[in-house]
């Protein structure tokens, strides 16, 4: 096996090239490029952008959706938005997970799944974990017919990330001042 380290100097940035090769087996080349200044200044359209994405303050949530497909997405979306995210198959798995993990910031919870409706889980769950709010998402169950608590709320599939990160800047927000009025409370007593 070959190697051969390069460092070459552009002006005063440094580029470093480690080449790897061997008969047989093929080359690999990697190479390490500085890390770019920052710029100083935020242009308008820049800030628009990041605020279009701001998807409140880092959270941790519990996804519970028993197609896997939406779940995975929901979760990577969850994730590129700043938050955790922990995956349940379904209500069954949710609850049992809770049983040994309650700290969640919030549940994104579907509607219809098989053997446990969403709201028939979100109500379970809160026996545990009272409080959190849910952040129920459907594509075929009618809104009307659920039983809603005033901090829920609905999505509709197919989940757009603006959407998503418009709807948890609200849910989580709500959630982090109400929660701060209940610390006040109790340091109050």
């Amino acid at each position: 096996m070959e190697v051969l380290f390069t460092v070459s100097r552009r002006g005063s940035r440094q580029f470093y090239f480690l080449i790897d090769s061997e008969i047989g087996r093929g080359t690999t080349v990697t190479i390490y490029l500085p890390r770019a200044p920052r710029r100083a200044a935020e242009t308008e359209e820049e800030a628009d952008e990041r605020s279009r994405w701001n998807a409140g303050p880092p959270s941790r949530i519990l996804v519970v959706d028993d197609n896997s497909a939406v779940r995975a997405i929901t979760a990577t979306m969850l994730r590129t938005l700043g938050h955790d995210a922990v995956e349940a198959t379904g209500g069954e798995e949710a609850l049992d997970l809770l049983k040994h993990d309650r700290q969640f910031d919030l549940m994104i919870v579907d509607l219809a799944m098989p053997n446990m409706l969403g709201d028939e889980f979100a109500a379970r769950a809160r026996e545990l974990i009272a409080g959190v709010p849910a952040l129920f998402v459907t594509g075929y169950a009618e809104p009307g017919r659920m039983r809603r608590r005033p901090q829920d709320s609905i999505l509709k599939k197919p989940l757009r990330r603006a959407q998503l990160a418009e709807k948890l800047r609200l849910v989580l927000g709500i959630a982090a001042r109400r929660s701060s009025r209940n610390a006040i409370a109790l340091k109050e007593q």
